[in-house]
């Protein structure tokens, strides 16, 4: 699903200004895209102009027919252009009170059983997958650019496993990340499930050679919750992942190395994870900065230094995926913000807490009350200013 300025931003009955604590940084300056994973899913867009927040939009984002879509990820993919991924198809929001419409992206979409979406390493294009519902199971990776263009389609063949969110993309290689299948046991009410006594596999396809075969490589990971990051450096694909020995456990973070058919890996991080992201502008698709959500506590994790230090929120729940904004200034990889959503349980109502990435343990250096209280685990982007018309 694409977005575009000129549907999401219309005003709906005019801003409302909120209320705010502390300086907002300069390069908060933009637009706020929240989405917070209600049923239906909940838009809600913010202007934040000369140190002032307002709230310009706020709606539910509802399909054809009354569908509702369940949102997996926002990316921003130029200046004035958003790319959504949903459980469905990729769509279009027409405009502000209009229904999500499908977008095929000019026919290189199947119909799919999910929408996830991916960055590449370059970070110019984002990479969508989707499964076809042939009788032979694919996985289809389709790379979009900057202008909605489709710039490549790979479609691989797969056993009956299921996958992990998210495909990935490095500088050379497509990957998709396969769990064990589930075998059902029970009834459909006591949801017993296991898994099958099989690894987690990654399925790798070099990125511009379309007749070569993918090759297929087993690791020692049970089950991979959520994917990552991944890079490529010179002949080695590094794969960061939330991996857990059950089905419903909780998740670690894992780095996978995998150097030709050779595969190591080691738990960067002890402490039970929820929900990990990453710098969307690193360089290269290398990350040293990853920053994590454990119940009430934010963690900043340096991967150069396998450390992680964080800050601990009092009376909020639900805190949401967190996002990293680069200090337009800055010189190094941790010099900017982290945004996250969580609900204030004593106002009744959802915050937007901005931190000093740099010195996360200090805590929120600036509050946005919201206007209502989102879902727990809401995520967001931003958006910088779109360049004036001299004309």
């Amino acid at each position: 699903m694409s977005f575009h300025y000129s549907d999401l931003f219309v005003n709906t009955g005019g801003p409302k200004r909120l209320e705010k604590s502390g300086p907002l940084p300069h390069a908060l300056e933009g637009r706020i895209v929240i989405v917070s994973p209600s049923n239906p899913n909940t838009l809600v867009v913010l202007l934040v102009e000369n140190g002032t927040v307002s709230i310009v939009n706020e709606r539910a984002l509802t399909g054809e027919n009354g569908s509702a879509p369940r949102f997996f990820d926002i990316v921003p993919l130029s200046p004035g252009l958003l790319l959504g991924a949903s459980e469905n198809w990729p769509m279009r929001l027409r405009g502000p009170d209009a229904p999500l419409r499908r977008a095929d992206f000019e026919g290189a979409l199947p119909a799919p059983a999910d929408g996830n979406i991916s960055r590449t390493g370059e970070r110019k294009s984002v990479v969508l997958s989707s499964l076809s519902a042939e009788e032979e199971p694919l996985r289809h990776l389709i790379e979009v650019g900057a202008n909605d263009e489709v710039l490549s389609h790979h479609a691989l063949s797969l056993t009956k496993r299921w996958l992990s969110p998210g495909p990935l993309a490095t500088s050379a290689h497509y990957l998709s990340i396969e769990n064990p299948a589930i075998a059902q046991m029970g009834t459909t009410a006591t949801q017993a499930v296991a898994l099958v006594d099989a690894p987690v596999r990654i399925r790798r396809v070099p990125r511009g050679e379309h007749d070569t075969p993918p090759s297929l490589i087993s690791t020692e990971a049970s089950w991979c919750k959520s994917v990552i990051n991944a890079y490529s450096d010179n002949d080695v694909t590094v794969i960061d992942w939330l991996s857990a020995l059950t089905l419903k456990g909780p998740g670690f973070l894992e780095r996978v190395v995998v150097e030709g058919d050779t595969v190591s890996s080691h738990i960067l991080d002890d402490r039970p994870l929820e929900t990990v992201s990453i710098d969307p502008l690193v360089a290269a698709g290398k990350p040293s900065r990853l920053y994590a959500v454990s119940a009430d506590e934010l963690i900043g994790f340096d991967l150069s230094h396998h450390v992680g230090v964080g800050y601990r929120f009092q009376n909020v729940v639900g805190l949401g995926r967190p996002y990293f904004l680069r200090d337009p200034q800055g010189q190094s990889d941790d010099e900017g913000w982290i945004l996250i959503i969580g609900y204030n349980k004593e106002r009744g109502l959802s915050e937007l807490f901005i931190l000093d990435a740099t010195s996360l343990r200090q805590g929120p250096v600036a509050t946005i009350t919201l206007a209502s209280a989102l879902a727990g685990g809401s995520f967001l982007c931003h958006l910088a200013p779109q360049p004036k018309n001299p004309h």
